[in-house]
């Protein structure tokens, strides 16, 4: 599927939703060879007054930078995981030669 298939099947979703598509900076239609239309979007706070406006391409790159980060973040903590593993386990192994000594010494 391409960007502007794809463009014209979420333009198609959000307009069953109630969504208005007057935001859009020109009359590209589904079926046209022409550009793929900007949207900008506002975001509003509980109050109602607009906090921010941005195109839905830029709303896109902060998504995907957000996922990126929370994926390295993940990754993150996997390895420390893996690291509190490997360290149990050398306690572990370590008791386990104390318990044995000490039998040896017969305490």
């Amino acid at each position: 599927m391409t960007k502007r298939t794809r463009f014209f099947a979420i333009i198609a979703a959000l307009a069953a939703i109630g969504f208005s598509t007057a935001g859009c900076d020109n009359g590209a239609s589904p079926g046209g060879g022409g550009a793929i239309p900007t949207f900008t979007v506002s975001f509003y706070s509980a109050g109602g007054s607009a906090v921010a406006e941005q195109t839905v391409a830029e709303q896109e790159h902060g998504i995907l930078n957000a996922m990126a980060e929370q994926s390295a973040g993940s990754t993150q903590i996997m390895q420390a995981i893996a690291q509190v593993n490997d360290i149990t386990g050398q306690v572990k192994e370590d008791a386990q030669q104390m318990v044995e000594a000490a039998a040896k010494l017969g305490v």
